[in-house]
């Protein structure tokens, strides 16, 4: 994932409890609006249903799991450029195992976790988070600038979803290193890592960049296998889907980040996002029915990685004791 709502920092103290409760008030609410579309074109759902073999369903899995293993050479190439290149493996190890952090409510816990997992491997936890601030950033501004299409040329889409494009000059500022390095500091001080942050060169984030543009591409891979088999994909719909996820991830993301700290990778956001993205691209029944599934193999796709990094961890492990 793609990687979810990551922007806030965790509410403490005596209010904690009221975010928790608007939060999960919020994701329940949200969730309300799929399940009721769901139950309102429950006719065409159960057809669009009928429609999907397990060919279909896993090559949608295939491309999402592809789009994540991309992000996570975005991440190891911003790492690359603050002066700490992991070998494959151990990056990946890093990254996706911090990555199950974004579904604990409080979503400064990726972070938290990436500058202990990398403090572990040699990685001082200021370089690991500021790693992690500048490639969600980066997620962040890729994806609106992906979601243009949808947002300026497609039919039938709400015209408040157009202060998206207020994100990119605001995003342009704060990927710029001299800010990343600011806020780093912030989670410096979370995880109690005293070691100065260091600033990103700019070619890593070109490098991270282009990462992130196959991710989504893949992306609207996954999107499409799952439309396919309800309607024709033509190339211009694959644009138009790869553009409405990009701009629903984006959408879901700046909500969950500004309004609610507690709904676990962007959930509800982005589902109520991708169903007005979709809509006048995907018929409605199928279109709901497409989120849920998406959000589904999304999240199986974050476990497998999470399990598979951590399988080929322990085999690491395992070879350098016999080696030793």
């Amino acid at each position: 994932m793609p990687s979810g709502a990551q922007g806030a920092v965790p509410v403490t103290g005596g209010r904690a409890w009221l975010w928790r409760v608007l939060g999960a008030a919020f994701v329940l609410t949200a969730l309300g609006v799929v399940v009721s579309r769901l139950a309102r074109d429950w006719d065409d759902v159960t057809a669009a249903a009928a429609s999907y073999t397990i060919g279909d369903l896993l090559l949608a899995f295939v491309a999402a799991i592809l789009g994540l293993g991309a992000t996570a050479l975005a991440w190891r190439a911003l790492l690359t450029g603050l002066g700490h290149r992991l070998p494959l493996v151990v990056a990946a190890t890093v990254f996706f195992t911090s990555q199950l952090g974004k579904y604990v409510p409080g979503s400064v816990w990726p972070y938290v976790a990436q500058a202990r997992l990398g403090a572990e491997r040699g990685v001082p936890g200021s370089r690991a988070a500021q790693a992690g601030v500048t490639f969600v950033l980066l997620h962040l501004m890729t994806g609106v600038v992906v979601g243009v299409p949808r947002l300026l040329l497609g039919a039938g889409l709400d015209a408040r979803f157009g202060f998206a494009l207020l994100v990119i000059p605001l995003v342009l500022v704060l990927v710029h290193p001299a800010v990343t390095t600011r806020l780093v500091a912030l989670i410096a001080r979370l995880t109690k890592v005293s070691v100065p942050a260091s600033s990103p060169t700019w070619m890593s984030m070109a490098v991270a960049s282009l990462w992130l543009l196959l991710a989504w591409a893949l992306y609207g891979g996954s999107l499409a296998a799952l439309v396919a088999p309800v309607q024709t994909v033509s190339a211009a719909t694959f644009i138009q889907l790869t553009s409405a996820y990009a701009l629903a991830w984006s959408v879901g993301f700046v909500g969950a980040a500004v309004v609610v700290v507690a709904a676990p990778a962007g959930l509800g956001f982005r589902e109520v996002a991708l169903l007005a993205t979709l809509n006048g691209v995907v018929a409605a029944g199928p279109a709901a029915l497409v989120v849920v599934l998406s959000r589904v193999l999304m999240t199986l796709a974050d476990v497998v990685w999470a399990g598979a990094v951590a399988a080929a961890s322990r085999a690491r492990q395992a070879r350098q004791a016999q080696s030793g």
